[in-house]
């Protein structure tokens, strides 16, 4: 069922985000923004009202989630791209993310705290209150559109194409692209297994914030002492850690070796996750092409969500088999989209590299 939400959600995020690029080419996409928190805010009490019962509602629950996912990201990848300026890109790539893990290390313990000891209402009011923080920030963000902004994704890989290196490199952001939208299905299975061995939505959080700590560690020294393009070597050590983890939990099921397998694959994750949305939010705007950042990025969003609607459809239709061993070849899997992910990342990174020192 999970992977079901999952392959409902993201079919329905395809189709939202560029429905929903259209307005943010035309339009002060800030508004946009404004308008997804709320939505976005509207999800997470639906969930938390229904919560176990979200099953029988299966299909709805994956229709909003989807709907609000795009129209939030439609929105936010664009106003990012458009204001952080491509020497700052990395900076603020690192800072959001951090900021994003120091949210998981606070949010999943005091929702999970309150879920098991609050009522449904009094955690939507807390909800609300997030809500209405994050829309009196957003005023802060002073957007506008762009002139010659329009909306047109045909046009623009046509000019895309006329400009043979710029072309290479985007193809190589999209292919990146592909390989990233594998990666989705692990999280939620090691959630799954979490839960499965916990049965607490508290442990769940506990574990999750433990986690994430160590993450913001590696993200922190991954930025102040690794360089783009000279660090292969620990790169393909990182892309051996998730599948060292999904080992160990194969060959030892239990919460040490879940604990273990979250570390591993929450590390590794940097080292791809952080680079590429440097990568897909830079590489665009030093050809000076802003007119097409809307365009841009719904092709990159495209691309991973069609990627993640297979992934999930092959999941759902294994888990029929119901099988251990059949989990542990989907949990390998999984672990080599990641290694797979690192090794492609530090390859881009050491071609343009090279190209930029040799230019």
């Amino acid at each position: 069922k999970a992977s079901l939400f999952q392959l409902i959600s993201y079919g329905c995020m395809m189709i939202a985000y560029f429905l929903y690029s259209f307005w943010v080419a035309k339009t002060n996409r800030i508004w946009l923004y404004r308008l997804a928190i709320v939505m976005r805010s509207t999800v997470v009490i639906f969930s938390i009202f229904f919560g176990k019962q979200i099953a029988k509602y299966i299909w709805l629950a994956g229709l909003l989630d989807g709907c609000s996912k795009g129209m939030y990201w439609s929105s936010y990848n664009v106003l990012k791209q458009e204001m952080v300026s491509r020497t700052s890109i990395k900076s603020f790539s690192v800072f959001t993310y951090v900021l994003t893990k120091c949210a998981s290390v606070i949010f999943p313990i005091t929702v999970g705290a309150l879920i098991e000891i609050s009522t449904f209402s009094q955690v939507s009011i807390y909800v609300l209150i997030i809500c209405a923080i994050q829309l009196a920030v957003s005023f802060a963000v002073h957007a506008h559109k762009p002139e010659n902004s329009d909306f047109n994704v045909p046009d623009y890989l046509k000019r895309l194409k006329q400009n043979p290196p710029l072309y290479d490199k985007i193809k190589d952001v999209y292919k990146l692209s592909i390989l990233y939208g594998t990666t989705s299905v692990m999280r939620i299975m090691i959630s799954v297994c979490i839960m499965l061995q916990c049965g607490s939505n508290l442990s769940l959080g506990a574990i999750t914030s433990i986690v994430a700590m160590s993450i913001i560690s590696t993200t922190l020294l991954f930025n102040k002492f690794t360089k783009e393009g000279k660090r292969g070597w620990l790169m393909i050590v990182m892309s051996l850690l998730p599948i060292a983890g999904v080992a160990a939990f194969s060959i030892w099921p239990c919460m040490a070796t879940i604990v273990i397998l979250n570390f591993c694959e929450g590390i590794s994750g940097v080292f791809y996750i952080v680079p590429f949305d440097i990568i897909r939010n830079r590489d665009l705007k030093e050809a000076g092409l802003y007119q097409d950042i809307a365009e841009h990025q719904a092709v990159v969003e495209f691309l991973l969500c069609f990627v993640r609607v297979l992934s999930y459809s092959l999941v759902a239709l294994l888990s029929f088999a119901n099988s251990t061993a059949m989990f542990n070849i989907i949990m390998f899997l999984c672990a080599a989209t990641y290694s797979v992910n690192i090794v492609a990342t530090m390859l881009y990174e050491r071609k343009y590299t090279k190209q930029k020192e040799q230019q």
